[in-house]
């Protein structure tokens, strides 16, 4: 005896003018199984009549419903119709798609085993034409498809990243999983995606590899703003759901732990991007961080005799040594040097540069022409090997002889008065500016870490050091520990301290800090940097974490990280994020992107403990930042570090990577006040003697000029 079909109910919401509605009705009459349960709601006061012809032909075994939902939303209609539906499986059909005969079949076979199903689908215009294979659309479904075969572990993976569904009508749902997973929540367009990862929480769906629906792609909502919002939205509600809550049933669906491996995929939309990178906090930029239109060429203050100076940087990003940068130009501009800036890259710090008025240029690189060759060899070797080996080797030399050339030529302007490399990073232009500067030329050093790890190949080593061997470069170094280590390797020099802040310098102090931290009613342990291994940023938030499970660290206090990096860019941002939204974490942990310097203040005014926990540092401007505002520090041994903090007098010394030698300290700081503020205004003092501008600028700028008289 054969066992009777279960009911399968199929809900239609019919919302706003449907033209296709009647196709979609048939396509549910054509199916080969039995029985159906087709539910119609209608949100649209009378849209029902349109479908009356079609109705009325209705085959056996097909029972139709109708809800009236007047002025509801989407997600609205499909809940008021999963509550009316009486079948053991509950499938969606949008009004724009339309099913192949034995889709419900074929889903039905699957469900036994899942709680929900989709299919492949055949994409539509809205002309009823398949999509073209050139169509954007169709060529990033195709994409998805690829992806879910051959590089994610799971469906419910590969849909954190990309939407398989692509459409409400693509879901087919087993009953029980209603009661467990929810209703659909009011998203205006992705209602059903987030229903979807709610539910791939609880089992993993499963996917038939056939094309059994037709989805009509309506071209104008495709890609706008408001859609890849919402979509983004979607996404980091999945995400934060997977962070912050108890293992998922699913171990497939937990994409941050099982397989940490997806983050190295290409496959990252817009959306994926946004979500991400809106699980960070972003601060406005003060009033003085403004951003200008165009850069400023005249620097040079009137009625002075300009003394040339070019300071050569990088980067323009928002971390330590191009502020360095940024401080210093200030300075020599404002004792009548007529300075200019010259920087591999380009970046969000050089609007302030024009702001203050220097003037700064990136000149192309020749990294980047290096590229453009290799791009034109490569297709003069693919040329059916008409070219031997030789011919292509020989113009590979030329065309290399060239380009240095030309970009000789291009400094030539620059290679006159004194010369500030800053950072081992610039030693591309370090290479070239050195062998022909005509003035003085110095190369300031805030990295305590072998040259060759940085700079490619023992030739150009060699040729670095015979500069310095020669007194043609001369080597300032940010730190004594710093010099130790570079004098060791062949570059002796001489230490010049520098943090580019006054002791005179507006950073509400004291009482104005004290009434900050009673509005806000927490403590707050800042850090700020870049986030990454280096700046032993995971070891810190470890500490905090270990502080609060042993009661070290009470549960009013916050740690505040400033210097996140979009996540969607950067994996340290996105492990980091990971940690800090577990349970023992969550919500006592912020993650503010990088900031422009002068919003960086408010973090320091709010801040009763600097935490920092390097592994390794020249002498880290953040660190000299909390002494100038009279900070209690914790801070790691390492390089310059212990020669700005003296241990037991303006701070706390521990080993790097030492989760528990961090929390100890941050704990004994917390839990003795008046301790913390003596170190505060020690660490404050310190600060004023020995590494305020006043303190630090006359000697280097001495050197400079005693160098520019000699040469």
């Amino acid at each position: 005896m054969n066992t009777p079909n279960p009911l399968i109910s199929v809900v239609l919401p019919l919302r706003d003018r449907a033209p296709h509605a009647d196709e979609a009705v048939q396509s549910v009459f054509d199916q080969t199984y039995r029985p159906i349960e087709l539910l119609l709601v209608d949100s649209t006061a009378g849209g029902l009549a349109e479908l009356e012809s079609v109705i009325a032909k209705a085959p056996q075994g097909i029972l139709i419903r109708t809800i009236s939902k007047q002025d509801c939303s989407a997600a609205q209609s499909i809940n008021a119709g999963m509550h009316a539906a009486r079948g053991e499986y509950i499938a969606l059909l949008s009004a724009d798609d339309a099913y192949a005969p034995s889709r419900l079949e074929r889903c039905a076979a699957a469900a036994l085993s899942a709680g929900v199903v989709v299919t492949y689908l055949v994409p539509y215009d809205d002309s009823g034409r398949p999509l073209p294979i050139g169509h954007r659309w169709r060529a990033n479904y195709d994409r998805i498809l690829l992806s879910q075969i051959g590089q994610f572990p799971s469906l419910s993976c590969l849909s954190a990243f990309m939407d398989i569904v692509a459409t409400p009508g693509n879901l087919f749902i087993r009953r029980d999983v209603l009661g467990k997973a929810g209703e659909f929540a009011d998203f205006p367009q992705f209602h059903y995606l987030d229903f979807f990862l709610r539910a791939a929480l609880l089992a993993e769906p499963f996917v038939i590899r056939e094309k059994l629906l037709i989805h009509r792609v309506r071209s104008a909502s495709t890609g706008d703003a408001a859609c890849v919002e919402e979509h983004a939205a979607v996404i980091r509600k999945h995400l934060v759901s997977l962070m912050t809550g108890a293992r998922p049933a699913n171990p497939l669906a937990d994409v941050f732990e099982a397989h940490p491996c997806v983050f190295a995929q290409t496959g990252w939309t817009e959306a994926l991007n946004k979500a991400f990178d809106g699980l960070i906090e972003y601060c406005d930029p003060a009033p003085g961080d403004a951003p200008v239109d165009d850069v400023i060429l005249d620097q040079t203050p009137p009625g002075h005799s300009a003394r040339r100076v070019t300071l050569v940087t990088h980067e323009l990003s928002l971390t330590g040594a191009p502020v360095i940068v940024l401080e210093l130009a200030s300075l020599l501009r404002e004792r009548g040097c007529a300075v200019t800036v010259l920087s591999l890259y380009d970046g969000p710090l050089r609007p302030e540069f024009a702001r203050r008025g220097i003037n700064v240029k990136v000149p192309p690189l020749l990294l980047d022409r290096m590229a453009r060759l290799q791009g034109v060899l490569a297709r003069l070797a693919s040329v059916k090997q008409k070219l031997p080996e030789r011919i292509v080797h020989r113009l590979a030399r030329h065309l290399r002889e060239f380009t240095e050339w030309v970009w000789q030529v291009r400094l030539r302007s620059h290679v006159k008065g004194t010369l500030v490399l800053n950072s081992i990073c610039s030693w591309p232009l370090a290479l070239r500016l050195a062998s022909a500067w005509k003035g003085p030329a110095f190369w300031y050093i805030h990295e305590t870490m072998d040259a060759q790890w940085l700079v490619p190949g023992a030739r150009i080593n060699s040729k670095l050091q015979q500069f310095v061997a020669d007194g043609r470069l001369k080597m300032l170094y940010g730190s004594d520990a710093t010099r130790q280590h570079w004098a060791g390797n062949g570059y002796e020099g001489q230490v010049r301290y520098w943090s580019g802040i006054s002791k005179t310098a507006d950073l509400h102090l004291a009482s104005s800090q004290r009434a900050l931290r009673q509005k806000r009613g927490r403590r707050m342990i800042l850090n700020a940097g870049m986030v990454g291994g280096r700046k032993g940023t995971r070891s810190l938030v470890e500490a905090f974490a270990l502080g609060r499970a042993e009661g070290l660290i009470p549960g009013d206090v916050e740690l505040c990280v400033v210097g996140c990096e979009r996540p969607s860019i950067s994996p340290d941002a996105r492990d980091i994020i990971r940690r800090v939204l577990k349970p023992d974490l969550l919500g006592h942990v912020r993650l503010v992107h990088t900031v422009l310097p002068g919003a960086l203040r408010a973090f320091y005014d709010a801040a009763d403990i600097y935490a920092h926990a390097s592994l390794f540092d020249c002498m880290p401007l953040a660190l000299l930042t909390a002494m100038a505002h009279g900070l209690p520090i914790v801070a790691t041994d390492a390089d310059g570090c212990k020669e700005a903090i003296l241990h037991e007098t303006c701070g706390l010394l521990v080993q790097p990577s030492r989760p528990r030698q961090m929390a100890e300290a941050l704990g004994s700081l917390l839990a003795q006040p008046g301790k913390a503020r003596a170190f505060g205004e020690a660490a404050r003092e310190r600060f004023v003697d020995r590494f305020s501008v006043e303190a630090t600028f006359g000697s280097l700028y001495d050197a400079l000029v005693e160098h520019e008289s000699r040469a």
